[in-house]
This record gives C-alpha cells, sequence and structure tokens, in this order.
C-alpha cells in the first residue's frame, strides 16, 4: 500500500515532494524517487515529483529528473 504526499482521485494523480536540504541529501531522494515510480508506475498513477532545492545543490537539473521523465505518466519539477 502506497500513499503519496497529496493525491486527487477524480484526477487519478499523485504529488510526491522532496526537500533538499543539504547535498547528501540528493542520493537518497533519488532512491526514493526511484522506489517511487516502480510503486505509483505499478499502480498506473500519474505522478508529479516535485523536488524543491532552495540552495540549488541539484547541479544537472535534466540527469537528475531523467529517471522520472522517461515514464509517460510522470513528471518532475524542481522549485527554487
Amino acid at each position: 500500500m502506497t500513499k503519496p504526499d497529496w493525491s486527487d482521485e477524480r484526477a487519478n494523480v499523485w504529488v510526491e515532494l522532496k526537500y533538499v536540504r543539504k547535498k547528501t541529501d540528493i542520493k537518497s531522494i533519488s532512491e526514493d524517487i526511484a522506489a517511487d515510480i516502480t510503486k505509483y508506475g505499478d499502480n498506473g498513477r500519474r505522478t508529479l515529483f516535485v523536488v524543491y532545492d532552495p540552495q540549488h545543490l541539484i547541479s544537472d537539473d535534466q540527469q537528475f529528473a531523467q529517471p522520472v521523465v522517461a515514464r509517460p505518466d510522470m513528471m518532475l519539477s524542481i522549485i527554487r
């Protein structure tokens, strides 16, 4: 059983929020997102990952987003 941070069942969309507080968070956030991709994708859910990175610690946005955006039903947005 999975539970997103926010969801709208009528729109069939789940939203996951991640907060990059320090450089070492990036690896664990990437691993969390990878696990969520599998869980949510297996459930057929459209998913939006919102990554809050106020200190611009993610150096390559495209590389970070690649595993998510490779799936047609998933999106990732980095907020700074």
